[in-house]
């Protein structure tokens, strides 16, 4: 864990970092995300320009390449006879002022009306010679006289403009390469259309004027379009305009996603940044634990090697007075018998409870001893089956004694093992020893092997009350223990054995009751 006086320094800095890099990326996102709309933007006008401006040479050079055939004047004059011969137009002098009005509005260089002897009624203008123009005569259908129209210059010049342009407004709806396309001539007046129907119709585009006096190209956004007004020549030296909509939909569209793709990107990279905050979180965490695990571990050498030495000097000054107690209690109980049964029977309890005593500080001594000195396995192949029955002969005879039942499981398979079998045998006694005292009578404790592809693991488990769960992150540690006249250092030795061998042990408690030891050791290479 990190001390907690470095922990909030290290938790803003984690917090600081995660919060800077959450704004660039919010802030980018929405500057990106501006400019790519601006660059579209531009984009989008660029290419309505370059169209407008393909558009217009178009238009130019067909009002140029088109001239009227005789058909299409004939049929324009039809249709403009037809109109005035339904105004009910009077077979007399009153008919003049409808048919000045007529020609006026239409662009007409001549309009009269005959009888159906051939005889002039009236006419507009009264004086003008259209020999050389473009005429038609239509009988009226109500069989009252004849009328006579003549198309003016201007209107020929119109007419020629309005076929050339609406066939090219066709050609480019066709081809799709704008959502419309209107050409304007003077007054706004709409001279061809995409859309037949807009035709005659006034455009309202503010930009059409300023087009045609700068001779430039303006750019609109309209709803959901954006247009561009551009000049264009029409015959003589009259200019028109055309106007250009593109919708901005699928513009939009491509905006939003784009917009889009980013905050997803960003979430991805808010995502990674945390990611790589709590990856540095760990490794420091990590790290801290490492330099507190050393530091324990350097106390603890330090403390080792004070009670090592004064272990040795006391194990050495202890361990010959003991000897000698040990032999003379042996003399006393085979040379000194009391003659009385009943004395010689309490006298054979009390050398032997004195002889158990003096075992028992040996044993304290050696494990004083034991703990102090640097330990290097001796290493020798041995197979796991014959050393499990070894065991098995040491600690049966034991448990039987105390009334428990003992199992070895032997299923898992023989190997040969490269290890110190003798503190091996060691560690796995202590252990069972423990199981041993925290068994009740008539329980069963089991030694189970198994052999997986990498280690040899072996488990005892025993019917006992277990370890109490505050107790087990402590149960190696030095001099800790659970046991009334135990000295706490069987486990922490049993733990520095298996260690030298590179290898793992725990201590853990049974889900129904009792508790399981578990040794782990690799496999020796092949």
């Amino acid at each position: 864990m990190i001390p907690k006086d470095k922990r909030y320094p290290f938790m803003l800095y984690v917090g600081l970092f995660l919060g800077t890099i959450v704004v660039i990326l919010i802030a980018n996102m929405f500057f990106l995300s501006r400019q790519t709309k601006k660059d579209f933007i531009k984009m989008f006008w660029r290419q309505n320009g370059e169209t407008a401006e393909f558009i217009a040479l178009s238009a130019t050079q067909a009002i140029d390449s088109n001239p009227l055939k005789n058909g299409q004047i004939n049929e324009h004059l039809k249709s403009f006879a037809k109109r005035l011969d339904q105004t009910n137009l009077p077979l007399s002098t009153k008919s003049e002022g409808l048919l000045q009005n007529f020609r006026e509005q239409n662009g007409m260089a001549l309009v009269a009306l005959y009888d159906n002897t051939g005889a002039l009624i009236s006419q507009s203008p009264e004086k003008a010679n259209a020999s050389h123009l473009p005429t038609l005569a239509w009988p009226r259908k109500s069989g009252q006289g004849v009328l006579m129209l003549s198309l003016g210059q201007q209107k020929i010049t119109e007419l020629r403009e309005h076929l050339a342009l609406s066939e090219l407004a066709l050609s480019l709806k066709t081809k799709k390469i704008a959502d419309y396309v209107s050409f304007i001539g003077p007054h706004r007046k709409i001279l061809a259309h995409s859309n037949p129907e807009m035709v005659g119709t006034i455009e309202d585009n503010e930009g059409i004027e300023s087009s045609i006096k700068d001779k430039t190209t303006y750019y609109y956004r309209r709803g959901t379009r954006y247009e561009a007004v551009h000049p264009f020549k029409l015959s003589g030296d009259r200019w028109g305009t055309i106007l250009i909509g593109l919708n901005s939909e699928e513009f939009d569209q491509i905006y939003d996603d784009i917009f889009e793709n980013t905050a997803v990107f960003s979430g991805w990279v808010i995502m990674l940044a945390s990611l790589v905050s709590m990856i540095v979180w760990r490794f420091q965490t990590l790290y801290y634990r490492k330099i507190e695990s050393m530091q324990r571990q350097i106390a603890e050498g330090a403390k080792l090697v004070s009670l090592g030495n004064l272990a040795a000097g006391v194990a050495h000054e202890i361990r010959n007075p003991l000897n000698s107690i040990s032999m003379t209690l042996q003399r006393l109980e085979l040379e000194f018998p009391p003659d009385e049964p009943e004395l010689s029977k309490e006298y054979s309890f009390l050398t032997q409870l004195m002889l158990g005593e003096v075992k028992r500080i040996n044993r304290i001594v050696t494990d004083f001893l034991g703990f102090s000195k640097p330990y290097a396995p001796r290493l020798e192949s041995f197979s796991t089956g014959h050393w499990l029955q070894e065991l098995e002969v040491l600690f049966s005879a034991e448990a039987k004694a105390k009334g428990i039942h003992f199992f070895v499981d032997q299923s898992g398979g023989d190997i040969q093992m490269v290890a110190d079998q003798e503190k091996l045998k060691q560690v796995a006694l202590n252990l069972l020893n423990n199981a041993l005292e925290a068994s009740p009578e008539g329980s069963l404790i089991k030694l189970i092997s198994k052999i997986t592809p990498k280690h040899w693991k072996l488990q005892i488990i025993d019917q006992g009350e277990g370890i109490p769960r505050e107790k087990l992150p402590q149960i190696f540690d030095i001099y800790y223990t659970t046991k009334a006249h135990g000295t706490g250092l069987g486990l922490y030795i049993c733990q520095k054995i298996i260690q030298a061998h590179q290898g793992h042990i725990e201590l853990a408690n049974n889900l129904d009751r009792g508790a399981i030891a578990t040794l782990i050791l690799p496999k020796p290479l092949k």
